[in-house]
């Protein structure tokens, strides 16, 4: 869930000469990584945004552990449009990996754009405003257009969607949140308990400690059909956790959100238990919650969420998906012969394997609450589906 504390998110708000803070007009940056380590391959990230007017702002700051990292960026005035960022990569101070995006300032929205840099680009040099993508030299990439409350790409491999932490009122710290909300105000001032983006479709993550669902296990298909599919969640606490209210999302490739299923009534999830949600052609245990979903999850890519209050509780992105926790799992389990029964699922621990996971392996038992905010790290591919539900055995 992105609100663990072991999320490694670092959060900046920067002024350009800013001249009134009456809109949340800004730009939020956030730049990840599936295949560059922190720090072996980049220890430091430099942020430069030029606006049409040509005004400018050039920040570098140290990280230590993991991605995502962000940096909200404000307008130096009403008039600032069209802007070109370029996000560097660092290692001993030297540049070792670069991306340039076109972008820019819409009044009264926050515009979010994600920022992926590829071990394919590590030590590529472009020329100025030209940006890398998969080791090859292009032009600046526009990063897709206005959405009010949307994440905006990169145009290039996806990064996962865009945090929604929280101001430190410091100098990027690499570490976890703070779990305040954003100030959308000048850098370091006060609290005003607002939330980040002021509305639009795309939720927030969790920001209390009263989200701490995990989405456990996901198949896209099964031995019956394609529509053999389910979700299952987790509840990692010693806590029953309420799901009134509580609803799942899925996003296509290219990120389009619809609702599959909307909790309602007296249910809930036992400490350590499980709760199962399927679609119409789902063969197997009884599912918890009657409703269920006739429009199937594309096997190449795709993403399921889990909202609570509107917020965003949890994520698992896969394949080509657009809409990920860190970067999507990968390769996708396909459609083909042998993958029918398959799925993807949360590890118990960091340690943990598709081996250790699956029937008789050591962490079988041991529950799925392991999330360090990249879906790459902390869900791995089970050849054998094991759907769990009310009725299962408490783990650990």
């Amino acid at each position: 869930m992105d609100t663990l504390p072991s999320r490694a998110v670092g959060l900046l708000l920067v002024s350009l000469l800013f001249t009134g803070c009456g809109d949340v007009t800004s730009l939020m940056v956030e730049v990840t990584s599936s295949d560059l380590a922190v720090p072996a391959d980049v220890d430091e990230l430099r942020f430069e945004v030029r606006s049409a007017s040509g005004r400018s702002v050039d920040r570098r700051f140290a990280i230590a552990t993991g991605w995502p990292h962000s940096l909200a960026v404000l307008p130096a005035s009403s008039s600032d449009g069209a802007a070109v960022l370029t996000v560097t990569g660092l290692s001993g101070g030297a540049p070792v990996v670069r991306r340039v995006i076109e972008t820019a300032f819409v009044s009264g929205l926050q515009r979010r754009v994600e920022v992926r840099l590829e071990r394919a680009c590590l030590g590529v040099q472009c020329g100025d405003g030209v940006d890398c993508v998969a080791g090859v030299c292009g032009g600046g990439v526009s990063d897709g257009g206005v959405d009010a409350g949307m994440e905006v790409r990169d145009g290039g491999p996806d990064a996962g969607p865009t945090d929604a932490g929280s101001d430190d009122a410091g100098a990027m710290d690499g570490g976890g949140s703070d779990g305040g909300p954003m100030d959308g105000g000048l850098d370091g001032g006060p609290d005003d308990a607002g939330p980040m983006d002021g509305g639009g479709d795309a939720p927030l993550p969790c920001t209390t400690a009263a989200c701490p669902i995990r989405i456990s296990e996901v198949a896209t298909r099964g031995p019956v059909s394609a529509l053999d599919e389910f979700v299952e969640i987790y509840n990692p606490t010693s806590s029953a956790y309420s799901l009134s209210g509580v609803e799942l999302y899925y996003y296509s490739s290219s990120g389009t959100p619809s609702r599959r299923v909307t909790i309602t009534g007296t249910f809930s999830i036992a400490p350590h238990g499980f709760f199962l949600l399927a679609a119409e052609d789902f063969a197997g245990t009884t599912p918890d919650y009657s409703e269920r979903w006739a429009q199937g999850f594309a096997d190449g890519g795709g993403s399921v969420e889990l909202r609570a209050g509107g917020e965003r509780v949890d994520l698992i992105g896969w394949g080509t998906a657009t809409v990920a926790e860190g970067g999507p799992i990968t390769p996708a389990i396909s459609s083909t012969a042998g993958t029918a029964g398959a799925s993807y699922e949360r590890k118990a621990q960091a340690s943990s394997t598709a081996a250790s996971m699956a029937s008789g392996g050591a962490d079988a038992t041991s529950g799925n609450g392991y999330d360090s905010g990249a879906n790459a790290a902390d869900i791995v591919v089970r050849t054998s589906r094991q759907p769990q539900s009310r009725s299962s055995a408490a783990e650990p």
